[in-house]
Formats: structure tokens, C-alpha cells, sequence
């Protein structure tokens, strides 16, 4: 270790031990002199291998180990990682991810330099076998701005998540209402951290730092290259944004719900102008189908909060 910087990684699992196992190998690959570095595996009821993953790789990092969460979703398992993590900064990755070479030493050096209460990048996919041709790329990359910086808008994906503890522990816990649970699809978790910590704190003081950079790899099994997934994923995605920015007071209740029967009222012409711009073949067709099947995760979004 040759300077302060801690560092805390936490991996929630579910039943995901090969995938875990590669994520951990691709951290213990790096150089980590740069950090004082732990990570914690939270162990979400799983009945897979991952105790022995786990305990196979402990030699390779100065500290791992893991933890068991018996309270079922992702958001009791990053609270009980949180409440582990023994460094001053806090980064959520998940267990299908892969953290690229370089990845530790580009977060040493933007905590270094720029001290931020919220730092992160971009997820970037890692496709197993080719996606087909109407499978658009760009439905796998989560990027929130091109230019490195702190941001007033950019928001931060929970696979990769950093934050200060202590702005953590003053924000309070992820909200356990939201996010995955087990094999049930859900989101907004990490969405609505970011927006409560932008209505708590004031306009000067924000500091959320998000470098393109700073990405992470994200593996993509057959299953997410379905049409049937994705749908359901864009159904998903849509309904949990529009509950986070009512609960979070981005938009009221009642804007919310106007604007998504505007949207219902509009969405053929959604639909034709998204067939204008991908064309009328495999592509342009799903497109179409996974646009409304957002409208309806906004609709259902608005008028279940």
C-alpha cells in the first residue's frame, strides 16, 4: 500500500459461482499496490459453489471474505455489504461482471485526485456467443456521459456503483422496495440512491464524478439475447424509473401519470418513427415491440406509485 486510499469492493451473489469466480480472478489480476483494498462477497442464499470460490481465491487478495445475507434481493444484499465495508469508499459490482485491466488503478487515481462523494462509468457488454442480428448492441452499454467530470445529470448503473461510506451511511440504506429479488426482475435501486442524494444535498455540493473510462464489462448469456428477455427488461426498466423520480420527487404523481397517458395516446407514432429509423426487418420490428413495451412500464410505473 503506498498511500490512504481504501477501498472496499462488494460482489452480491445469487447462485452465480462461475461467473463470481471469474470476476474475482479478473480484481486479483490487477495491480492493487494503489489501494487498500478489500471486497466482500455477500452470499444471497445460494446453493451454488460460491462458498468454495470464495475460500479457493482468499490467498490471492489481502482481504476477502464472505458474508451471508438470508434477506432475499439485491438491496438487502448491498445494505448488509455496506454495513461490512471496512474502507472509506464503498464500489458495487456484480457478480457477472468483469473488471478490465487497468480498472483498479484508474479508481485509485480519480479518488485521488477528485475526492467525490459518488464515482463510476460506464458497463460495457461481454457477449458469451455473437448477439443476433436484430439484437442492437447498444441495449447491453449503460453510459451516462462522454467526457470526464463531475455531472449534475449523469447517474451511476448499480453494477458499477462507487461511493464514500460515510455519504452512504448518511443517505441510509438502499431501498429494499426496489431491486432485484432472487429470479425476480426488478430495478430502480441504484437510480434511487443517486436521485436522494441530489435532493438532500445542495447544487454546490454535489459532487458525483462519472469518467467513460472507468467501465466495466458486463457478461451477456444466451438468455439476455431474447426477445422475450428483453421485452420484459424494458417493461422492468421503464415502471421502476418512473416510481424512482416520483418517490424521489423528480416528477409528482400527477405530472407522472399525464405525461404517461400522453405517451399511450402518442405511441403509434412512436412506433412509425422508430420503424422509419431502423427499418421495417427483425431489428425495427423488436424495437418497436420493446418501445411499448416501455410505455407500458412508465404507465404502470405512474399509476402504481
Amino acid at each position: 500500500m503506498t498511500d490512504d486510499i481504501g477501498l472496499t469492493i462488494v460482489i452480491c451473489t445469487f447462485n452465480r459461482a462461475p461467473l463470481l469466480a471469474e470476476l474475482l480472478d479478473s480484481i486479483a489480476r490487477q495491480e492493487r499496490a494503489v489501494l487498500d483494498l478489500e471486497v466482500v462477497v455477500v452470499d444471497n442464499n445460494c446453493t451454488d459453489d460460491t462458498a468454495n470460490v470464495v475460500a479457493k481465491r482468499a490467498s490471492a487478495f489481502a482481504m476477502l471474505r464472505r458474508v451471508e445475507e438470508a434477506r432475499q434481493g439485491l438491496s438487502h444484499a448491498r445494505n448488509r455489504g455496506a454495513a461490512e465495508a471496512k474502507r472509506d469508499n464503498v464500489l458495487f459490482l456484480d457478480d457477472d461482471a468483469l473488471a478490465p485491466d487497468g480498472f483498479l488503478y484508474r479508481i485509485a487515481e480519480t479518488l485521488r485526485a477528485h475526492h467525490p462523494d459518488f464515482f463510476g462509468g460506464p458497463i460495457l457488454p461481454h457477449f458469451d456467443a455473437p448477439p443476433p442480428v436484430w439484437f442492437p448492441v447498444e441495449l447491453e452499454t449503460r453510459r451516462y456521459a462522454e467526457i470526464a467530470g463531475f455531472s449534475e445529470i449523469a447517474t451511476l448503473s448499480g453494477g458499477n456503483f462507487g461511493i464514500r461510506k460515510d455519504v452512504l451511511l448518511r443517505l441510509g440504506p438502499f431501498d429494499s422496495n426496489l431491486g432485484m429479488a432472487g429470479d425476480v426482475m426488478a430495478f430502480g435501486e441504484d437510480r434511487e440512491m443517486v436521485e436522494r442524494y441530489r435532493r438532500q444535498t445542495a447544487p454546490e455540493k454535489l459532487r458525483l464524478y462519472y469518467d467513460p473510462e472507468l467501465a466495466v464489462l458486463h457478461r451477456v448469456s444466451g438468455e439476455k439475447l431474447t426477445k422475450a428477455y428483453q421485452l420484459r427488461r424494458s417493461y422492468a426498466t421503464a415502471r421502476a424509473r418512473e416510481r424512482v423520480f416520483i418517490q424521489t420527487g423528480v416528477r409528482g404523481a400527477a405530472a407522472a401519470r399525464i405525461l404517461a397517458l400522453v405517451r399511450l395516446v402518442l405511441a403509434p407514432f412512436s412506433v412509425v418513427g422508430t420503424l422509419l429509423r431502423a427499418g421495417v426487418g427483425a431489428r425495427g420490428r423488436f424495437l418497436s415491440a420493446a418501445v411499448l413495451w416501455g410505455l407500458a412500464g412508465r404507465f404502470a410505473g405512474a399509476f402504481s406509485s
